[in-house]
């Protein structure tokens, strides 16, 4: 008897289950900006990393939604040509809140592939070169596309691959233009509502 109330309660549960997951994203980055090339400015590979709770939402079997606000950490270094005092090496770290809405469609049950456009946002940025520590004056916030794989290893867990790339340059007012290219490789976990 008491098996079977616990079959039911399980078979109603899940009739209950709705197209809304809740989870989120963690993920390692790697930064790859580029500056105008005329500007003599060559920047080199950064790293990083990205946390982002998520809300997807089921349009159908193979077809969902899925939108997530982030935190991410970057960090680089860029060669900077300075005229008659050589090259100098700026080291760069910026924080940013990063909002993003992409359409994913699943090929088989276990892997996905998604589509997206996000928008982020930078809330500060330091800039070391030479010894001398200070703000970066650069508080553009860029808006960009995205691609992406994941395979579920389970219904709940997965292994993702972002790439993401920017539409706007950020510019920092003085005629300096960076583009900034990002590939986060991480896990995600949701939960169904």
């Amino acid at each position: 008897m008491k098996k079977s109330l616990t079959l039911a309660a399980l078979a109603a549960a899940a009739s209950f289950a709705g197209p809304l997951k809740i989870g989120g994203d963690v993920a390692g980055s790697l930064y790859i900006p580029s500056f105008d090339p005329s500007e003599g400015t060559t920047a080199k590979i950064g790293f990083g990393g990205k946390v982002a709770p998520a809300v997807e939402y089921a349009l159908n079997d193979q077809t969902s939604i899925r939108a997530n606000v982030g935190y991410q950490f970057v960090t680089y270094s860029a060669d900077i040509e300075a005229g008659i005092l050589g090259t100098w090496t700026a080291d760069i770290t910026s924080h940013l809140l990063t909002i993003d809405l992409a359409a994913q469609y699943a090929f088989i049950p276990q892997m996905f592939g998604s589509i997206g456009v996000g928008y982020d946002v930078n809330l500060s940025s330091k800039m070391k070169m030479e010894g001398i520590e200070g703000d970066d004056d650069n508080k553009a916030n860029p808006f960009v596309v995205s691609a992406g794989l994941g395979y579920k290893l389970t219904p709940e867990f997965a292994v993702t691959a972002n790439y993401s790339f920017p539409i706007t340059g950020i510019s920092d007012g003085n005629g300096s233009t960076t583009k900034v290219q990002t590939v986060n490789i991480g896990v995600r976990y949701d939960m169904g509502m």
